[in-house]
């Protein structure tokens, strides 16, 4: 309760988290952070948000709980002007401006890369839903290690797009057979 807290000096030592309700994938990222703040003897409120609306909302409903900060974590929405708490925006869901932190795709496709040609691997190909802005990054960073070890990569060619084929399965290995692919990338951020 605000008002007795107040009434007693003390804070709330609350941090409010806000995530999309449609992406499940980030709940791993969620709750380590639930993790960490526990440790350190602080609460949480974690709120699914659906709209730019009821994140607005949500920020003056936790406002008046007297949050001692926020984080978004996969969500576009910037915190209101008037709102002078500590906000941390964290991982894009696309192409839109970027967080104050976030995954390096291109980096990390390009380690992935490089660990396989390593281990003997030559013929990459990158298994994922749909083109979205993270996995054409990947594609980047795959390329680039393939280049600098002199290795032929051919993005359009090694791109397996898996979104909405009932027939995935055999789609994938029809790929892997007709490519001769000794290696598959698949798009995972985490």
């Amino acid at each position: 309760n605000y008002a007795a807290l107040q009434l007693k000096g003390r804070r709330s030592d609350t941090i409010a988290i806000f995530l999309p309700t449609f992406f499940e994938i980030k709940m791993a990222t969620v709750w380590s952070l639930v993790e960490t703040f526990r440790q350190k003897e602080l609460k949480t409120f974690v709120m699914p948000i659906d709209s730019e609306e009821h994140f607005v909302a949500q920020v003056n409903d936790y406002l008046a709980r007297d949050v001692l900060g926020f984080i978004s974590v996969g969500l576009p929405y910037r915190m209101p002007d008037t709102v002078k708490h500590p906000f941390v925006r964290l991982l894009t869901d696309g192409d839109e401006e970027q967080p104050d932190i976030d995954f390096d795709r291109v980096a990390g496709a390009r380690l992935v890369t490089e660990h396989l040609i390593a281990h003997g691997r030559r013929s990459f190909g990158f298994l994922n839903m749909g083109r979205h802005p993270h996995s054409l990054q990947k594609i980047v960073g795959m390329k680039q290690a393939c280049d600098a070890a002199g290795i032929a990569f051919d993005p359009e060619a090694r791109h397996i797009d898996v979104l909405q084929r009932p027939d995935a399965c055999a789609y994938i290995l029809s790929k892997l057979r007709e490519h001769k692919i000794d290696a598959l990338v698949c798009n995972n951020d985490l």
